[in-house]
């Protein structure tokens, strides 16, 4: 259990689970990303090529992982004879309201990248409605339709239900950013023209490539020791305030933002999934958590 490939294999299916979980820009950690740059600039986000950008991302990022996993050697025989009988349960069969539930669901993430593609045919009527209506509003009516969903005379959801799974923490964190976003990159404030000087001997007088490498290589060292949300936060006003004078991608900035400030792997404590990796100590050993997290760094550097 201690050997380099079983540490290798729960760190990267971590790393993968948080590139994962920023493909679609209606998804937890995309969401929040994409909500502190439109607070700092106002824009209309392409879906398909911030999805296309984040599904070319995560490609690479496995197929890098798979090399390293191919070039470790391990003797893997004797899981052929291995009995798993003991761990196979019987799940019994899905109910109707977990077939209903499930059927909901799906049509729910369709409904929404249906709703994120439809700015892109406005001459197409239906488009043209699902557009008008946004994601936003995509969300308030599949949430009305579970309100009046009923499974044998009783609600199937009611809001007390619905509010107890809701991470709030997530929640207020994206208001605050959003709310602070328009007095951080307001003129009247002064607070972007306070950033742009304090960092302008650092990041100042680069071309947009050197620009994005060193905040993305600033932002990776600092969110293994400080809170990831607040790293992020601070680095989007940063580059809020240089995107005046750069020709930023601004796709491009949230998307390496998103990977860069989530990729705190290196300490226990750095962050969530970190928390996850290091937890697994007694099955891959701590010295297996602090090698890959490391290596995890360094990579996506």
């Amino acid at each position: 259990r201690t050997h380099p490939w079983a540490g290798a294999l729960i760190v990267g299916a971590t790393v993968t689970f948080v590139i994962g979980g920023g493909v679609f820009p209606f998804s937890g950690l995309a969401f929040f990303m994409i909500a502190i740059f439109s607070s700092v600039q106002a824009f209309t986000w392409p879906f398909l090529p911030y999805m296309a950008f984040m599904v070319l991302m995560e490609l690479f990022v496995m197929g890098f992982y798979l090399i390293i996993m191919k070039l470790m050697h391990i003797d893997m025989s004797q899981l052929k004879n291995a009995d798993i009988s003991e761990f196979v349960q019987n799940l019994p069969p899905m109910n109707t309201f977990q077939k209903k539930t499930a059927i909901m669901l799906i049509a729910f993430i369709v409904s929404l990248i249906v709703a994120g593609l439809a700015p892109m045919f406005p001459n197409v009527s239906i488009m043209a409605a699902v557009a008008r209506l946004g994601m936003v509003g995509v969300s308030w009516i599949f949430m009305c339709l579970m309100l009046i969903w009923r499974i044998k005379e009783k609600a199937a959801f009611s809001l007390n239900k619905m509010a107890a799974v809701i991470p709030w923490d997530s929640v207020l964190i994206v208001c605050v950013g959003t709310s602070i976003g328009p007095a951080i990159a307001s003129d009247a404030t002064g607070i972007g023209t306070l950033l742009y000087q304090l960092t302008a001997p650092i990041f100042g007088g680069h071309s947009p490539f050197v620009f994005t490498l060193l905040i993305c290589l600033v932002t990776l060292v600092l969110t293994n020791f400080f809170n990831n949300t607040v790293i992020a936060m601070l680095m989007v006003s940063i580059i809020a305030s240089f995107s005046a004078t750069m020709n930023l991608n601004i796709i491009t900035m949230a998307a390496l933002m998103l990977v860069a400030s989530q990729m705190a792997m290196f300490l226990p404590g750095a962050s969530y999934y970190a928390g996850l990796a290091h937890g697994q100590a007694a099955q891959m050993g701590r010295k297996n958590g602090f090698l890959w997290g490391g290596i995890t760094v360094l990579a996506t550097a």
